[in-house]
């Protein structure tokens, strides 16, 4: 659970580039995990707290986050280790969305994701996490 939890989490880290595309590419990336526990529990793990990724991100360690401004809201702004950017852009009772602002010179792949929980029984849950991005700077 936590590598893939780990993976939408920082996915966006590796994905910047230089150039700005005619054609873009955008691309859906869905990925999902069983967990043997009620929704209420988990999403109190994962996302309950927008920088809880603070405690899962790294396993056995425990990486930097903060919330400035906001309170983890929707536009409140999540910066995780220094250097990735999020704007909390949705939030509901399991779940936020969230995209990553343009920056200077740097590729602009209108990188979006959207992270829930969902309830499969009353002691079972599903987290589902979705990317999208541009990847039409990425070779073939």
């Amino acid at each position: 659970m936590i590598s893939t939890l780990a993976a939408c989490a920082i996915g966006a880290a590796g994905m910047a580039g230089v150039a700005w595309a005619k054609d873009p590419n955008y691309v859906s990336i869905p990925m999902s995990i069983e967990v043997n526990k009620p929704a209420a529990e988990v999403w109190a793990k994962v996302g309950a707290d927008c920088c809880g990724i603070k405690s899962w991100i790294a396993e056995g360690r425990e990486g930097p986050c903060e919330i400035k401004p906001g309170s983890g809201e929707g536009g409140a702004v999540r910066v995780i280790a220094g250097r990735v950017t999020d704007v909390m852009t949705a939030k509901s009772e399991f779940g936020y969305g969230y995209t990553q602002p343009n920056v200077e010179v740097k590729w602009r792949n209108l990188y979006h994701g959207f992270m829930e929980v969902r309830p499969v029984t009353p002691t079972t849950s599903k987290i589902y996490c979705t990317l999208v991005q541009d990847q039409s700077d990425k070779a073939d």
